[in-house]
C-alpha cells in the first residue's frame, strides 16, 4: 500500500464489512451486530475502534475498551483497554502498525487517563509495545491444574449457575471480593456494577462468539455466609487459544476459607476440564494468600508467559492533577514542567526531577518512592531537602499490589 494512500480513521458504519473481514482474519470472529452494538454510543462500557487502510481494504485495526480501573486505594483511572490489535500479512513492516497506533493514542488521550495491554513476554508484540514507550507493570503467574492431580475435599454444596442467570447467588459478592483484595489494584475500579456491565460489552462472556458459557460457582459457610466464589468458563471453543483450557476468571475466598473449602468450590471447574481431558487453568499473584491456597489445591506455578504493559497517555496532566489534590489538601502549591524525557515538581522549598519511566509506574502504583530515590532515578535539588521530597512523594504515589484476574485479559 502506498503511504500516501494510507488513511487512519475511527471505524464507522460505512467501513463496518471491511473491517470485519481484516478482524475474522487476524482474530476470533464476531458478528456484525456485536460490533454494531459497540459502537453505539450507549453501550454498557464504551470501545473505540481505529483502522488504517485506504478506500477499499482496511489493513490494520486496533479496538479498545474505555473503563475504570483502580490504581490504589480508593482511586481509579480511566484506562484504554487495548485488543485486537493487528495487521493483515501483506501490509506488514511497512510501519502502518505504528502509524496506527500513534494514532490511536491522540484520539484516546482526550477519552482516557492511560492505556493497557496484555501481551506475551517474548511475542514481537512486546518489543513493539516497549519501543512505543509502554512500561511492564506486572507479570502474573500462570497456576495450571491436571484434573487428574486434583486433591479432593470433603462434600461440600456449591451452587452453580450461568453467568447470566448468577444475580440471586451474588449477595455478598462484592463484600467479599473487597475482602479477598483489599489493598490491591490493577482490577475493574466501580465495582460491583462494572463486574455485571463488563459481562454485556466483552466478547468472552458472549457464548455464540467464545464457543461456551460463563458460570459462576457459590459456597457458603454452614451459618449461611458466602465463604468463596469464582467465575470461570471454558473450554472456549471458538477462542483459538483458549480451547485447552477451563480458565477461572475470578476467585475470592475469605481468609478463613479452609483448603478443603477452596478445593470444594474449585470441584465444579476441575470436572468440566476433566471431562474434556483438558487442564483448569487461573492467574494469581505469589504475594496474595489465595496463591498458597490454589497450590495446596494441587495448581503449579508455569513458566511466566504474560506481561501487563501500561502507558499515560499524558503524563504532565496526570502528575499536575496528583499535585493539586494533594496542594488542596496541605495548601501549598507545586506545579510540573516536562523537559523532554523527564519531568519537574517544582515548590517553593525544593525541585524533583523524575525520568518518564519510573513517574509511569509511580502513577500506577508499580514502585515506591523510596525505591526510586534510593535507585538514584529521582534528583532532588537541593540536595539536603531530599527528605522532604521523599515525604512529599510518597503523599503523592501509594504502591499497592496487584489483583490480577483471566477476565481482565483480552
Amino acid at each position: 500500500m502506498e503511504q500516501d494512500e494510507l488513511t487512519l480513521e475511527i471505524l464507522s458504519e460505512k467501513r463496518l464489512d471491511q473491517y470485519l473481514r481484516t478482524r475474522s482474519t487476524l482474530f476470533t470472529a464476531v458478528s456484525r451486530d456485536y460490533l454494531l452494538n459497540t459502537l453505539r454510543n450507549d453501550s454498557s462500557f464504551p470501545v473505540r475502534h481505529y483502522i488504517a487502510g485506504n478506500a477499499g481494504e482496511v489493513a490494520a485495526c486496533a479496538s479498545f475498551y474505555l473503563r475504570p480501573m483502580a490504581v490504589s486505594h480508593n482511586f481509579n483511572i480511566t484506562v484504554a483497554m487495548a485488543c485486537a490489535i493487528g495487521t493483515l500479512p501483506a501490509y506488514q513492516r511497512q510501519g502502518i502498525g505504528r502509524k496506527l497506533w500513534r494514532y490511536c493514542e491522540k484520539e484516546l488521550s482526550e477519552q482516557a487517563d492511560a492505556v493497557a495491554i496484555y501481551t506475551g513476554e517474548t511475542g514481537t508484540g512486546f518489543k513493539f509495545y516497549r519501543a512505543m514507550g509502554y512500561e511492564p507493570l506486572f507479570f502474573p503467574r500462570p497456576l495450571t491444574l491436571d484434573p487428574e492431580c486434583f486433591r479432593t475435599a470433603a462434600v461440600r454444596e456449591v451452587a452453580t449457575v450461568p453467568f447470566q442467570d448468577a444475580s440471586g447467588l451474588m449477595n455478598g459478592a462484592d463484600e467479599l471480593f473487597r475482602h479477598c483484595y483489599d489493598r490491591n489494584n490493577g482490577y475493574m475500579g466501580d465495582r460491583p456494577d462494572s463486574l455485571l456491565r463488563w459481562s454485556r460489552t466483552s466478547y468472552f462472556y458472549d457464548a455464540d462468539i467464545s464457543g461456551a458459557t460463563p458460570q459462576f460457582s457459590r459456597l457458603e459457610a454452614p451459618d449461611g455466609k458466602l465463604l468463596a466464589y469464582m467465575i470461570w468458563n471454558g473450554p472456549m471453543e471458538k477462542v483459538a487459544w483458549k480451547k485447552d483450557a477451563v480458565e477461572i476468571w475470578e476467585i475470592a475466598c475469605r481468609k478463613e476459607c479452609s483448603d478443603d473449602d477452596l478445593s470444594a468450590l474449585l470441584s465444579a471447574a476441575v470436572n468440566v476440564a476433566a471431562a474434556y481431558g483438558v487442564r483448569l487453568i487461573c492467574w494469581s499473584s505469589p504475594e496474595h494468600f489465595l496463591y498458597s491456597k490454589l497450590t495446596a489445591s494441587g495448581f503449579e506455578e508455569q513458566p511466566r508467559n504474560l506481561v501487563v504493559l501500561g502507558k499515560w497517555l499524558d503524563l504532565g496532566r496526570s502528575l499536575q492533577a496528583k499535585l493539586d489534590s494533594l496542594a488542596a489538601a496541605q495548601k501549598w502549591k507545586a506545579s510540573v514542567k516536562n523537559c523532554s524525557e523527564k519531568f519537574e515538581m517544582k515548590t517553593p522549598e525544593f525541585t524533583v526531577e523524575l525520568d518518564t519511566s519510573s513517574l509511569t509506574r509511580l502513577l500506577f502504583g508499580r514502585t515506591s518512592a523510596a525505591a526510586v530515590l534510593a535507585s538514584g532515578l529521582a534528583g532532588v535539588y537541593p540536595a539536603g531537602r531530599t527528605e522532604s521530597a521523599r515525604m512529599m512523594l510518597e503523599n503523592i504515589f501509594e504502591p499497592f499490589e496487584w489483583g490480577y484476574f483471566a477476565s481482565e485479559f483480552i
